[in-house]
């Protein structure tokens, strides 16, 4: 479930609590929540963020400074000339050969130091808004046994996400 997902369901157990059923209990049998989950939602709008185990990571502890050195002097040089994850992988599969590690680990902590650097950029998210408005072009709409054209104009208007079209003679 994300985490847009939860909110909205964080948002109908309110509701449904507030004008609804009205037990914790009746609310998390409609929704299939735990009634945990449904004090969560009646304390709080927001869901509370998941818990993220702090893990040791034997196969990277080794290498790390040795990456971070390479991702630090990655800074001064030209862009083009920068390590790659494989790259960093390629070195330290050579200087490093009695300690493996999965490129997928190097892979994964390079994303993660570059997030934690400022130095990539994370999700993006760009609205796909538009201004109220009508819009007017021509158009020859023909029929499928020919004949006549249907429409010889068109209009059509976008308000909030909805198109509406409609065409005249």
């Amino acid at each position: 479930m994300t985490r847009r997902d939860k909110v909205e369901l964080f948002e109908q157990i309110r509701r449904e609590d507030e004008f609804g059923v009205g037990t914790i209990a009746g609310v998390a049998r409609k929704f299939g929540v735990h009634r945990r989950m449904v004090r969560q939602a009646i304390k709080n709008a927001i869901p509370p963020s998941r818990k993220m185990p702090q893990r040791n990571s034997p196969a990277l502890d080794p290498v790390r400074d040795f990456i971070d050195q390479i991702l630090t002097d990655d800074q001064k040089a030209p862009r083009k000339q920068r390590h790659t994850a494989h790259r960093i992988y390629e070195r330290l599969y050579a200087d490093f050969s009695n300690h493996p590690i999965a490129e997928r680990t190097v892979r994964e902590y390079v994303q993660f130091w570059k997030l934690a650097n400022g130095k990539a950029r994370g999700e993006i998210f760009i609205p796909q808004a538009y201004d109220p408005g009508a819009h007017y072009g021509k158009c020859l709409v023909m029929l499928r046994g020919g004949g006549d054209p249907t429409f010889e104009g068109i209009f059509s208007a976008v308000i909030d996400f909805l198109c509406y079209i409609t065409g005249f003679k």
